[in-house]
Order: structure tokens, then sequence, then C-alpha cells
């Protein structure tokens, strides 16, 4: 049954701006049978997708489309609960949320949804713990596949379970070491200290191993970067556009156009890639254009992997740099691909020429053509294929920091039990336990304030 009086109604998916086929706005509380019967005439069988003429306030239609309607509590929210599926135009987005508010009256408020209610009122009603709402939150922003995986095993609700047993488990220690204090330090009674100190060291190592876990999903969410760098115009914007497939950096043939990083997101080899297009290499009087090179040199020592690029004229000296030499310092930071570019220019015997340098690492390219592209995408994949393959092995969990620190201070506080039980120090030790176990069921939110739920829902976007 709700804890909640009012009922609440958002658009759930993303801001289309008049450019999405579908929008779908959901509405959940006691109100929701009130507002599908002025908006549609009806409320249809639960659970079924059916086919509706939607009407505003004042009886007009408006739209037509997809309703369904989620009976309490077998619903997300555990209240009543409806989803309107319907063109996806601001206007028409519009029209449904004043009608459903205009069904508001003083027995029965109506009002907008704030940010992540819904997955509030579905912690708050028992439909899901806390550590799976953060889930719901963190899948919508998940830009890999391992990302998604690893979150499922928090939605799974295996995650929340193990935490809760574990909590059960000091709760169990805790309860007869409570009952020992009533005891003298000399007169232990039926006690048995092996057998709590050896509970607490199992409970230490199921949670060192969800840290470890937790640790693991990290590394799902690292994002390797990978840097653009050369000459003015050798193509290095043309490149990183390419791989984007979409004009992300301005494209000019006088030297000096990109004067600062410009980067971007894609995925390869299932891996998160940050590719900066960066300032070109030369010598320069222009205090901007120096800001914008020096930037570019700190960017390429702090990258995984530089793509180098030089035309058919790169092993000449040019701009007043030796490129070769300059290519050869950056290899004392991180892994460099030589990419000789605009090979539609250039003979296949220069090319070759090229290939038989002493640079092991020398991939031709045309951005014009896609001459090379795909070799150059497979290389790349390459360098980061190891790190993807140990993330398809892991059983990681994507924690976030507030589980694993939450966690980590249940470690601590189980140690420091373990001290004051081996000094029979029976009423520290029960606190120890006391503030470990509070601890662990804040992950899941048995254990939280207030002021915790308000600051992890208000960061949930609105209508989730």
């Amino acid at each position: 049954m709700s804890r909640f009086d009012d009922t609440i109604v958002a658009l759930s998916t993303a801001p289309i701006s008049n450019s999405g086929a579908l929008a779908i706005v959901r509405v959940s509380g006691g109100s929701t049978r009130a507002v599908i019967k002025r908006i549609t005439g009806g409320v249809p069988e639960a659970r079924t997708a059916t086919f509706k003429q939607f009407y505003d306030y004042n009886k007009e239609r408006f739209d037509s489309g997809i309703l369904l309607f989620f009976e309490s509590p077998k619903s997300f929210t555990g209240e009543d609960l409806a989803e309107f599926h319907i063109h996806g135009s601001d206007a028409v987005v519009e029209i449904l949320i004043e009608s459903c508010l205009k069904c508001s009256n003083s027995e029965a408020l109506i009002r907008h949804a704030r940010p992540g209610e819904f997955s509030e009122r579905a912690f708050l009603n028992g439909k899901i713990d806390l550590a799976q709402a953060e889930a719901i939150s963190e899948l919508i922003g998940a830009k890999s596949r391992n990302v998604v995986k690893a979150l499922n095993r928090i939605l799974s609700g295996e995650y929340g379970e193990k935490i809760n047993n574990l909590g059960k488990d000091i709760l169990k220690i805790r309860s007869e070491v409570e009952v020992q204090i009533d005891f003298s330090a000399e007169d232990v009674g039926s006690f048995q200290a092996v057998r709590c100190k050896k509970s607490i060291d199992n409970i230490c190592s199921e949670l060192n191993q969800l840290i470890k876990q937790g640790k693991e999903g990290k590394k799902l969410n690292q994002v390797f970067k990978v840097v653009i760098a050369g000459p003015p115009n050798v193509g290095k914007s043309s490149l990183l556009n390419t791989f984007l497939n979409e004009n992300r950096a301005i494209v000019n043939s006088n030297a000096g156009t990109t004067r600062d990083l410009i980067k971007s997101e894609l995925i390869l080899a299932k891996c998160i890639i940050e590719l900066s297009d960066t300032a070109g290499f030369r010598e320069t009087k222009d205090p901007v254009e120096k800001e914008g090179i020096k930037r570019t040199f700190d960017a390429c020592k702090n990258a995984d992997l530089i793509l180098f690029l030089l035309d058919r004229n790169c092993y000449k000296k040019k701009f007043g740099i030796d490129w070769l030499q300059l290519v050869k310092t950056l290899e004392k930071y991180t892994k460099v691909f030589i990419i000789i570019n605009k090979t539609d220019t250039t003979s296949r015997k220069n090319l070759l020429s090229h290939k038989q340098k002493e640079h092991q690492f020398i991939y031709g390219t045309s951005t014009k053509t896609r001459r090379g592209l795909d070799d150059l995408k497979i290389a790349i994949e390459e360098v980061f294929a190891s790190e993807q393959l140990q993330n398809e092995r892991t059983d990681a969990l994507s924690l976030n920091q507030r589980s694993l620190s939450n966690m980590g201070t249940c470690v601590k506080y189980l140690q420091s039990a373990k001290k004051n039980l081996k000094e029979l120090k029976f009423d520290l030790l029960a606190e120890d336990l006391k503030v470990g176990h509070a601890k662990l069921f804040e992950i899941t939110g048995n254990v939280t304030s207030e002021d915790v739920l308000s600051k992890i829902f208000s960061s949930f976007c609105i209508g989730k």
C-alpha cells in the first residue's frame, strides 16, 4: 500500500523538441484511475497495451496512442500507475500533462513529479532497495555493454540480498554480545568467543570480495584517452570527424584553425574512448596558439594512445620542428601510432618507404577516400582489447562510491570489533557491531536518513 496521498505526473522519455516520434508520460498515485477516465473515457484492463483516443480537459481530442495501466501493488512504484504513449511533439506532451494536472482537486492533489520521485516511491513502497534505485539512474547513463551487465547484477536484487544477509549476520552476533554485557569480564557465560571471531572473519571476507568486485566495476567506466596530434593541416580535424561520422571539428586550410582541445566520446572494442583533436605543433609567436600547443603536449603526456598525423612531407623538418624526434619524445609517455594521412596524394612507393623507417606503428590513411581507416580502427581496438577481455571475464559490480565507502567502513568497524573481542571489551564490541551494521544497511536503504535520500534521488532525471 502506498504511503503517499498525492499523485505525480511527468514526461518519462527524454525531451524531444518536436523531433521524436513518440513520448511517454507517466502518472502514479491514488488518482491515476480518475486521470485515465477523464482523458480516455475508461480504465483499461491492467497490464495490457490498449489503443485509446486522448481528450483534453475540455473533452477535445488531441491525440491517440497506447495506454498501459498497472494496478497497485503490481507496478514499478507500488501504486496505481499509467503510461501514456503519445506522439512526440512538445505541444502534445504539454496538453497531456496539463490535462492530468487539471484533474486535481482539494481532496486529491495531482502535481508535477520531482526528479527521481517515481524511483523514490518505488523504494519507499518496498518495490526496490536503494542500491537498485541508484543502479536504475546509472543504467540510463551507461555508455558500454559491460557497464550494463554489471549494473544488472545489482538490478537483479542479488547484491542487495547479499548485503541484507550480511547485515543480519552482524545483528545476530550483536545480540549475543548484548547478552554477554550482563556478565563480568571474568564470567563469559556460554558466550563462544572463537565462534564469534570466525563469524566476523567470514563477514569481512565476503565484504572484501564485494569491494573487489566493485573496484573491478569502476574499471568498466574507465575512459581511454586517445589524442590526435601532429603538425597543422595534416588532417587531424578531418580524422576526428571521420571517426565520429559528424562535423565535430572545423576543417580549414589555414594553419592554426584548431587552438584548443576538441573532445568527443565513442565506443571502440566495447571500451569508452575519449578522442581529442588538438592544436597543431609548430613554432609560433601567437600567445593564444602557444597556449593551445602547450595544452596539446599536456594532453599527449596523459594519453593512453597518441595518433600522430603526418602527411607526404612527414619526414622533412617543417614549421621548425623535427617530427620524428618529437614522436620519440612522446613515446616516453605512451604508445604512439604514426599516421601518414592524405595517402590519396602519396604514391604507394613513397608510402612503403615511410613504413621502412625505424618506427613500427605506421599506418597510411586518407580521410578523403577512407583508405586505411578500417585497419587503423582495428589497430586501436587491439590496444585496448586486453582490457576488454579482462572486463568480460570478471563478475564486476558497478557500485557507486557510496556503496564502496560504506562497505569499507563496515569492514573497519568489524576489525575493531575483533580487537575488542580479544580483550573481552564487550561494550565496545557491541558498539562496533552496531555502527558496522548501520553502515551496511545504509547501502540498501534499511537504515537511511531523509537527507541521504533527498541527495540521492535529486540527482535522478525527472520522470524516473
